[in-house]
């Protein structure tokens, strides 16, 4: 049975619906299904990402690297390659309207859309809407008679590698800093947050930078005569595996945010962009994760974050107390749950 998966990827957008996307494909392809990508040729590098995992891709022309979609190219290009009726489409993609769903339910038997904040767009054709973030519940989705919703962080979207992983173990001390802002840095928090962390004291800092940064490199700094050691990767294969050599990550409210705590790995969220920000707040009121406010506000609320960032540093208890909570909450087999809802659509 081909599932067809319709997602985009960039420097602009980020890469977080593919990566949720790729996830849930792999567990698919596992279980009997021949999964599709569908993508616009707006990123090469996004491109060779899932063609990397050995899954067909098809590519659709595009002159805009926006959530802005050209329907009637793509409808006309979905008729041509979904040729069995039977088969499933999942969209994961913000630029689909409730009107573009009637249409595409004319091609396809069964419409599984992926949705973050756009409950308006949710209409009767889709047969099943996954939302798998932590503020899914607060929204006022329809009650639709023929629509199954997977809601909350019991779907949550992870990698196979951090359903693999074994559960995170606070350290006392805390010493070793994971920055990852995502693909979306534009204004340079990474470096923002890099020159706060230098001037707290002795730290190993690891930051993870979106693939749209040009260099990649190690450097000491000598600040009052302590030295931290900042190192800057990227296309990190197994992000697992690098966040559980943490005691503490930094990240945006997105995809990222749920991995780290997945893991139970003690983590401080900034609201980056505004479709952000139900996750942020919703973090926040489950004392799952340390605010540091908005992204665009960081070097206005400097010190402000600096005794955050102290606080959090020195308090191994409360470390371990949002290491706990986190753990109970994110279901790290959320992805093959999702699968198995898939599967059960045929």
């Amino acid at each position: 049975m081909k599932v067809y998966i319709r997602a985009d990827g960039s420097a602009l957008i980020g890469l977080g619906h593919l990566t949720r996307t790729l996830a849930l494909a792999k567990l698919l392809k596992n279980i009997g299904f021949e999964p599709i990508f569908i993508i616009r040729n707006i990123s090469v590098k996004a491109i060779n990402l899932i063609e990397k995992t050995n899954i067909q891709v098809l590519v659709i022309p595009s002159a805009t690297e926006s959530n802005e979609i050209d329907f009637d190219l793509e409808f006309k290009l979905l008729k041509s390659w979904v040729t069995n009726k039977s088969s499933i489409l999942l969209i994961d993609h913000y630029g689909y309207k409730n009107y573009m769903f009637s249409k595409i339910k004319t091609i396809v038997d069964k419409l599984v859309v992926i949705d973050d904040f756009q409950p308006d767009r949710i209409t009767s054709d889709i047969d099943l809407v996954i939302n798998p973030n932590i503020s899914a519940n607060n929204i006022n989705y329809k009650d639709l008679q023929k629509t199954t919703y997977l809601l909350g962080t019991k779907f949550a979207l992870l990698r196979e590698p951090f359903i693999q992983v074994n559960n995170y173990t606070v350290n006392k001390e805390c010493k070793n800093i994971l920055i990852v802002i995502g693909g979306t840095d534009n204004t340079n928090l990474t470096f923002s947050i890099i020159d706060l962390l230098i001037k707290i004291g002795k730290l190993n800092i690891t930051a993870v930078l979106g693939y749209n940064f040009q260099d990649s490199k190690t450097v000491n700094i000598d600040v009052n005569n302590k030295y931290s050691e900042i190192v800057f990767k990227k296309y990190i294969s197994n992000m697992a595996q690098e966040i559980i050599k943490h005691d503490l990550a930094i990240v945006s409210a997105s995809t990222i945010s749920l991995e780290t705590l997945s893991l139970g790995l003690p983590t401080l969220v900034i609201n980056i962009i505004e479709n952000q920000r139900a996750i942020y707040e919703e973090l926040l009121n489950q004392r799952l994760a340390v605010g540091l406010g908005e992204g665009k506000d960081f070097t206005k609320n400097r010190k402000k974050n600096e005794g955050k960032l102290k606080d959090i540093l020195s308090n191994h208890e409360m470390r371990k107390l949002l290491s706990e909570r986190s753990q109970q909450i994110i279901n790290k087999k959320g992805s093959e749950l999702v699968a198995q809802k898939i599967l059960n659509l045929l």
